[in-house]
């Protein structure tokens, strides 16, 4: 598959859910819960889009949403898009407040690399960033799992803001 500039198209994002534990300001103003979500694709209409996609030659599928950790069938999924062996490389870009408890059961059902969002260090700058007080922890948990599961890469991304990291930089 190819874009309008004649690039190869070998790589798709899949944004699972919109759900998010977090409200970070840059991205929604207010907390998208998994309740409030009743439109989600099964795993067996997400299988048959990774199908179309694998047929015209992607090769890498990345996990996002909202929080795609939120997504109720994520293990399913995973293990369903690992038996199938279309794609060399399946990733997650995540917020990391679930991960510490999952991460080895993801790697073990195929999941690569995961990108962990992770806006500031300092306490209440990062709940600034998330809207929420006290989630640094389950982040910084959640990248040492990571990192202890053995993925293959464990990313970080940051949002910089002179309003909350600034000083941080």
């Amino acid at each position: 598959m190819k874009d309008a500039w004649g690039r190869t198209i070998e790589y798709v994002r899949l944004s699972l859910t919109d759900a998010c534990n977090f409200c970070c300001p840059y991205c929604r103003p207010a907390e998208i819960t998994p309740q409030s979500q009743t439109q989600l694709l099964s795993v067996d209409e997400w299988m048959n889009i990774l199908g179309a996609f694998h047929h015209i030659g992607v090769k890498a599928v990345r996990l996002t949403g909202g929080e795609p950790l939120l997504y109720p069938h994520i293990e399913e999924l995973l293990g369903r898009i690992k038996e199938t062996g279309w794609f060399e490389d399946i990733s997650m870009t995540t917020n990391g407040s679930l991960l510490a408890s999952r991460a080895q059961r993801l790697k073990k059902l195929g999941l690569n690399r995961v990108n962990i969002s992770l806006d500031s260090l300092e306490t209440e700058a990062f709940a600034t960033c998330v809207g929420k007080e006290g989630q640094l922890e389950s982040v910084l948990d959640g990248i040492r799992s990571a990192i202890n599961a053995n993925f293959k890469s464990v990313k970080i991304n940051t949002v910089l803001s002179r309003y909350w990291s600034d000083d941080e930089v």
